[in-house]
C-alpha cells in the first residue's frame, strides 16, 4: 500500500494497529466469496454431497490463496471508507 493517497495525500498509516479492524472485514469477504461457492456445490454435487466435500474445499482454499492480496487492500479500502465516514468529525475536535 501506498503511505499516502495519491489523489489527496491523506495518510495511510493512521496509528499503530489501526488496520486490525481489517481483519473482519477481510473475513467477512472470505465468508462472503465462501457462500458465493455454496451454490455451485450444490448444483454440481446434488445426491453426493459428502463425497464431493473434499473438492469443494480444496477448490476454495487455493482462491482464498489466489485472492489474498486483493482481499488486504480491499479490505484496508474499505476500513478507511468506515473510518473517514462515520469517524471524522470525532477526530477534530
Amino acid at each position: 500500500m501506498h503511505d499516502n493517497c495519491p489523489n489527496c495525500g491523506k495518510d495511510f498509516y493512521i496509528e499503530k494497529g489501526f488496520y486490525w479492524g481489517a481483519m473482519y472485514i477481510s473475513y467477512a469477504v472470505n465468508m462472503a466469496l465462501f457462500i458465493s461457492l455454496i451454490p455451485f456445490y450444490f448444483i454440481f454435487a446434488w445426491g453426493h454431497l459428502i463425497d464431493y466435500a473434499p473438492y469443494f474445499i480444496f477448490t476454495f482454499v487455493p482462491l482464498i490463496i489466489l485472492f489474498a492480496p486483493y482481499n488486504l487492500r480491499l479490505s484496508r479500502w474499505i476500513w478507511l471508507w468506515v473510518d473517514y465516514k462515520f469517524f471524522k468529525d470525532k477526530k477534530k475536535g
